[in-house]
């Protein structure tokens, strides 16, 4: 912010400021100085996102020609100003610091190479998901979603709107979430739970507003894009009860309050002070020096297995039988589990047996859920146990 902008605003800026003015109930809460800075770092922004993605224009022209009809300084404008998937995770955890950057406090950064990821793989994701989900888009909801005339269901400066909205053949709509991480998790986040949520909130406000007579449910789906398969891991995520209304009371508190030009305060939190006594002292070095010893035995006791492997040789069937007062207990049964699987498999085959009677299958869980759910057959009799969802429980718990 200490650089001042000296030259005459051009067209573009111009325009620019005009549609900054339009999201502010008085335009001159924010100086003309201020938003010109703005302005202008978002204009480098800019530049830098075209020209990391000039090279995927190359080899993919529609999408060169999908962003060729982007308006990006716009969409940065109305991304930063409102509150969407985005910028949701932040409002709820750090309100104060999504209202600041709201009201142009902050200013934008250049993107990563992960977001390009995303700008680049969206278009493939999408028609991935339409052919691994075997469902099509819910085109009345999509006119809604790509339309700027439809009245926003939540408060005006709150966008919720998800990148894909799919019409299921049990006549429910399914909100996918699309994500492009280096690695696919194990689990979801809590910010893609988050995310996943107010996007429910928002479909859901629609669904009442548009599609008031269909009495549609709603199912939430995480897409992920799996790089080193080239495919696309969709999960199901169970709905945290009460979790859309608290992000949509969330985000309609924090936009009332910038639309008033105020900063929520940011709640302290409470840290029970402990004090370092000489028990506490005493456990945490005993504690060290076991883990130390422990990290000591492993390795002795690698280096022992490979010595003693060494010695034995490859084949378990050549080992020799080891007493059990010896071994407590028999080191053959032990390792005579590690055979080599092509081995094995070599001697059934030998004698006409299919590896097929020895393996087992492993199935995509979210996705039979999907087509039992999608064939009428209710999942629930299949459930043998719970576990606690400590992100359920808290998001209830608040």
């Amino acid at each position: 912010w200490q650089q001042e902008v000296t030259h005459p605003m051009n067209a573009e800026e111009q325009q620019a400021m005009e549609q900054i003015d339009t999201f502010l109930k008085d335009p001159k809460s924010i100086s003309e100085v201020h938003k010109q800075q703005w302005i202008a770092q978002a204009i480098v922004v800019r530049n830098k996102t075209l020209e990391m993605m000039q090279p995927y224009f190359r080899v993919d022209p529609v999408l060169a020609v999908q962003w060729q009809q982007k308006d990006l300084l716009s969409d940065m404008i109305r991304q930063t100003m409102m509150i969407n998937r985005d910028n949701i995770v932040e409002i709820m955890q750090s309100p104060g610091t999504g209202a600041r950057r709201m009201l142009l406090q902050h200013l934008p950064t250049e993107p990563t190479i992960d977001t390009i990821r995303g700008y680049v793989l969206e278009n493939h994701m999408t028609q991935m998901v339409l052919q691994t989900m075997f469902m099509e888009p819910f085109h009345g909801m999509m006119t809604v979603l790509e339309s700027r005339k439809h009245e926003f269901p939540h408060h005006p400066l709150v966008d919720l709107r998800p990148p894909l909205v799919l019409f299921g053949p049990d006549r429910s709509a399914h909100v996918v979430l699309m994500k492009t991480p280096r690695s696919v998790p194990h689990g979801d986040s809590q910010e893609n739970r988050v995310q996943i949520h107010a996007c429910k909130s928002w479909v859901n406000s629609v669904l009442e507003k548009y599609f008031e007579h269909e009495h549609l449910s709603i199912t939430m789906h995480i897409a992920y894009f799996d790089a080193a398969r080239q495919n696309v891991l969709i999960r199901d995520v169970p709905e945290i009860p009460g979790q859309a209304d608290v992000v949509r009371k969330q985000a309609e508190m924090v936009a009332g309050m910038v639309e008033k030009e105020q900063i929520p305060q940011e709640l302290p939190r409470i840290v029970t002070k402990v004090s370092l006594t000489p028990e506490i002292t005493r456990d945490v070095q005993e504690i060290a020096q076991l883990e130390a010893m422990k990290r000591t035995l492993e390795t002795q006791i690698r280096e022992k297995e490979q010595d003693l492997q060494s010695r034995m040789g490859s084949d378990p069937e050549s080992w020799p039988k080891i007493p059990g007062d010896v071994s407590m207990g028999s080191i053959r049964t032990e390792w005579s589990s590690r055979i080599q699987e092509d081995k094995a498999l070599n001697a059934l085959s030998s004698i006409g047996i299919s590896r097929s009677l020895v393996e087992k299958p492993e199935y995509d869980m979210d996705g039979l859920l999907r087509a039992l759910s999608q064939a009428g057959i209710a999942t629930g009799q299949f459930v043998i146990g719970h576990q606690m969802d400590t992100d359920r429980l808290n998001a209830v718990l608040q």
